[in-house]
């Protein structure tokens, strides 16, 4: 409340986020009223070697790290169902809803047509977050060495690193928490977490309705 002879300023706040953009790094604040602020800190990979799964979209090869992979699933599968709610496309899978996500749509490649003929990756970007990443195709597991990209690619938000690989035709690997992110994809957690804040006084009323399918098989709400 009061400044004193040790209160900060703010200057070692932005000393540490000029280091991190100067090394192609990222900072996120997410500052919830009455919940708390979040600060997620993203710096590029050093010379590593990862386990990848190589897939292809709008014509481009990427690399996603195994890790964060659950399953792979072929779009056209019986299993899977895939409905539009507005613009926003949902992959049932087994009983269980996940956000879909576009590959070439996240990356600014252009709209799909339909996941006809696609294959369906279920990735988890940490914090409860998992959704499922549609992709043209799916070719192999391959061992890559991982380096920084530069600091304009890192900016993006949805690359974690680079790689050289044997075809030797630069490899971008996906930062997949970056990719939610941009897609607007929220973890299954932040639910609970906003529920527990409580109501906010400015937020938006709730209106019961009724959901119903029109003629053109689109759904749609009154």
């Amino acid at each position: 409340d009061q400044v004193t002879a040790i209160s900060g300023r703010g200057v070692g706040m932005d000393v540490v986020k000029s280091n991190i953009e100067r090394i192609g790094g990222t900072i996120e604040l997410d500052n919830r009223p009455r919940a708390g602020l979040r600060t997620i800190i993203r710096v590029p990979l050093t010379l590593t070697i990862i386990a990848a799964l190589t897939v292809s979209a709008g014509g481009q090869s990427f690399a996603i790290p195994r890790v964060a992979i659950e399953e792979i699933v072929h779009a056209s599968n019986a299993m899977i169902r895939v409905d539009r709610v507005g613009n926003a496309g949902i992959a049932t899978i087994r009983g269980r809803a996940l956000p879909l996500v576009h590959l070439e749509t996240v990356l600014g490649m252009g709209p799909v047509a339909s996941e006809q003929g696609r294959v369906i990756v279920v990735v988890h970007a940490g914090a409860g977050c998992s959704y499922a990443l549609c992709v043209a195709a799916v070719h192999d597991h391959e061992e890559l060495v991982i380096k920084p990209a530069s600091p304009a690619i890192m900016s993006a938000g949805v690359y974690a690193g680079k790689s050289l690989p044997d075809s030797g035709v630069p490899l971008l690997l996906l930062d997949v928490a970056g990719l939610a992110a941009r897609a607007g994809v929220q973890g299954e957690n932040d639910a609970p977490v906003l529920a527990a804040v409580g109501p906010q006084e400015d937020g938006p009323e709730l209106v019961s309705s009724l959901l119903f399918r029109d003629l053109a098989g689109v759904k749609r709400a009154i």
